[in-house]
């Protein structure tokens, strides 16, 4: 990785470097992750992506997916700061592109990841008592390895194992409930192992199930001076719920 960074030594050198730098705004570059990390033959998935344009800053866009065939699958259009999700369900032999536009009509053309012949493919989703619903899909190929087989669905945060889901494939596709009230709050990894402990596809959740969590952040001044240092203060209510030793980041 190369990147020219220009340092200047008063903020009078700040418009003159300004006029002299041409950004491309409207370079896009999107990416592509794929539910549980890979695509499977035959198998529906939840693919999701972001879009960014040359200063590295989400733009909106829609697209459509097209088959090697030439053939159109599906469409998607971005929800928030360039990034969404769409449903693919990847025939085996096929590949797959995306045709993408931003809002100002520039185009590009990305290769979607290519799917596997076997494999596990997981997704989650929510019901109404905020628990996570675990889906697991397989094809054809794939189930006789893993039919009545245990496999083991671990929920880890910050590489402290929480708790183990052991359960059987029965069919192509298998669901259920995984309840979170004794998982902690913050980004919740969770990891499918088959029998020989070795991961088949993992995936991030995030969770906050206190919802009366309130911050309140005071700065020592209202006005400071270019460089001047800042003082903050963080505090919690006293109902938040959170312990004394807790994890914190801060972007400036």
């Amino acid at each position: 990785f190369n990147k020219d960074i220009a340092i200047i030594n008063s903020s009078d050198a700040v418009e003159v470097l300004s006029n002299s730098i041409k950004y491309i705004k409207n370079k896009l570059e999107i990416s592509f992750f794929p539910e549980g990390g890979s695509l499977v033959d035959n198998v529906t998935s939840i693919v999701a992506f972001k879009a960014v344009n040359a200063l590295g800053i989400g733009c909106d866009v829609s697209g459509e997916i097209y088959s090697s065939t030439g053939e159109l699958v599906t469409t998607f259009k971005s929800t928030h700061r360039g990034m969404g999700t769409f449903s693919l369900n990847p025939v085996a032999g096929l590949n797959y592109f995306a045709l993408v536009k931003n809002l100002s009509g520039d185009e590009v053309k990305c290769e979607i990841p290519r799917s596997f012949s076997k494999g596990v493919a997981l997704n989650i989703s929510r019901n109404d008592r905020n628990d996570l619903v675990v889906t697991v899909r397989t094809n054809t190929e794939t189930l006789p390895m893993v039919l009545d087989h245990d496999l083991t669905l671990m929920a880890s945060a910050r590489k402290i194992p929480f708790k183990a889901a052991v359960f059987r494939m029965k069919s192509l596709t298998n669901h259920f409930i995984l309840p979170v009230d004794d998982l902690p709050d913050g980004i919740i990894m969770l990891t499918l192992s088959g029998q020989d402990n070795l991961p088949l596809c993992e995936r991030l959740v995030s969770l906050q199930n206190n919802e009366d969590v309130k911050i309140k952040v005071e700065t020592n001044k209202m006005v400071y001076k270019h460089r001047d240092s800042v003082l903050v203060r963080i505090s919690l209510s006293e109902n938040s719920g959170i312990a004394q030793d807790t994890f914190l980041s801060l972007s400036a």
